[in-house]
């Protein structure tokens, strides 16, 4: 995969995770009032209990841990190629600040001039 590639899927992972939790908001199941009884004289929440899936705020937290993680995790384990006519080994994105790939096999380093930081200097 080219260093370009390497970046889309970078940035295209945290979008994909906030996807998935909107997905996970809308869809989720929510306990009824706990006033309300089922069939079987139990109260309906602790029948939605019994599903054994996790609370809502648990799922969330770890959509948001993922939300961070992924695009961290993709460019320290995931390689692209290096675009150095020769080589084309695997190159590893270095550092937090404007995206720059290096090469472990010949050493060289393509500096992309792209940020994914949101943060702004005045």
């Amino acid at each position: 995969m080219s260093v370009k590639q390497h970046m889309i899927v970078g940035i295209a992972l945290p979008l994909l995770v906030m996807i998935l939790t909107a997905v996970t908001l809308f869809n989720y199941p929510r306990p009824p009032m706990p006033s309300t009884f089922g069939p079987d004289g139990r109260p309906v929440a602790a029948a939605a209990a019994a599903t054994g899936l996790p609370p809502l705020p648990v799922v969330l937290g770890a959509l948001q841990v993922l939300f961070f993680a992924a695009p961290i995790l993709w460019g320290k384990l995931a390689s692209a190629r290096c675009p150095q006519p020769g080589c084309h080994g695997r190159a590893f994105q270095k550092g937090f600040g404007p995206s720059v790939y290096e090469c472990r096999d010949c050493g060289h380093q393509h500096r992309t001039g792209v940020s994914v930081s949101t943060s702004s200097t005045s």
